[in-house]
């Protein structure tokens, strides 16, 4: 479950707007991206692999926070985030209230680059790479490191975002004695306008 948490904040790295060219976050209502997470447990006797569903990203609107700062509106399912744009920065809201945001993203992506997303989680752009998913191979995409500083843990994870496509996956792995659990959240399929 923390997983999921984990990635349902990061997820949010589809949308935005990039120069010509070099769009990694693709912000236009109507865009839908589909994911699925894998996650495969190994021991010293066995490895197992599970599967999750599908699960639809969708920008279904423009709209506005409380105080009228312009945003979109991306669902998860039936779960509303709102998202703004500004000129440096992707940052996301829970809520209409704007109570509680995240800097999702530095803009624009480059080497090196590092922010603060929230009081407990750094972000910085490592390189760029070409990535296989689900959904195919993709070039030049963005590598970013995020590590998130718990009460008893440090956990550091991968996101990694394609041009003119976006946020295309998410990596952790966890070793814990003879146990090794990665987990994947990968594009299944992009729908963009």
């Amino acid at each position: 479950m923390k997983r999921l948490a984990l990635l349902a904040i990061f997820i949010i790295f589809v949308i935005g707007c990039g120069g010509a060219g070099d769009n990694y976050f693709p912000l236009t209502v109507g865009n839908e991206w589909d994911y699925q997470m894998i996650t495969t447990t190994t021991t010293t006797d066995t490895t197992y692999a599970d599967t999750g569903a599908v699960v639809t990203w969708s920008i279904t609107a423009e709209d506005t926070l409380n105080d009228g700062t312009p945003v979109f509106e991306l669902t998860r399912g039936t779960i509303p985030f709102y998202v703004e744009e500004t000129e440096d920065h992707i940052i996301q809201y829970t809520d209409k209230a704007g109570s509680n945001p995240d800097t999702v993203l530095a803009i624009p992506l480059e080497d090196g680059k590092a922010w603060d997303v929230d009081s407990n989680t750094t972000a910085e752009v490592v390189n760029k790479e070409s990535v296989t998913v689900t959904a195919g191979t993709y070039d030049d995409c963005w590598k970013v490191m995020l590590i998130r500083t718990g009460v008893t843990s440090v956990d550091t994870y991968y996101n990694y975002y394609a041009p003119d496509i976006g946020y295309i996956k998410s990596y952790e792995t966890e070793v814990n004695a003879d146990t090794t659990v990665e987990w994947v959240f990968e594009l299944v399929e992009p729908f963009l306008d």
